[in-house]
């Protein structure tokens, strides 16, 4: 499989949704077995409202080597550990943030029977981890 640059994005994907008034990819890659994207985008301004979140939402695009042609949208849970999203389902470190750390919050550990998404990359799936909002970046 090529590399997925934003062009290629576009063409998986379809050209960004109207709502969406930008959209970042960012390249990078995880354990040598897979490609990993950030990418990073609006969210319209109704929701951010009614919902008091952040106005941007980040996922994660992964892809193996080898694709089977699979596509797979991997959600985190919900288990109140609200520092952890889509980082916990691809095995991947995330941010605690200091001022949580600060107010004597214990940092939470990933769950490995959680991280199905790293699993589902292994076995050839494209996988799309978003955040939900309220955790992680979001």
């Amino acid at each position: 499989m090529k590399s997925l640059s934003l062009e290629g994005f576009k063409e998986l994907f379809g050209e960004k949704p109207k709502f969406a008034q930008k959209i970042d990819v960012e390249e990078g890659s995880a354990a040598g077995i897979y490609r990993k994207l950030t990418v990073r985008y609006s969210v319209p301004e109704s929701v951010v409202s009614s919902l008091g979140g952040d106005d941007r939402g980040v996922c994660y695009i992964t892809y193996p080597q080898i694709s089977n042609g699979g596509v797979v949208v991997a959600l985190h849970q919900h288990a109140l550990n609200y520092w952890l999203g889509k980082s916990e389902v691809m095995g991947l470190p995330f941010d605690f943030p200091k001022y949580a750390e600060e107010a004597g919050v214990e940092k939470p550990e990933i769950d490995a029977d959680q991280v199905y998404g790293a699993e589902l990359v292994r076995e050839g799936y494209t996988v799309i981890a978003p955040d939900a909002l309220g955790f992680e970046n979001r």
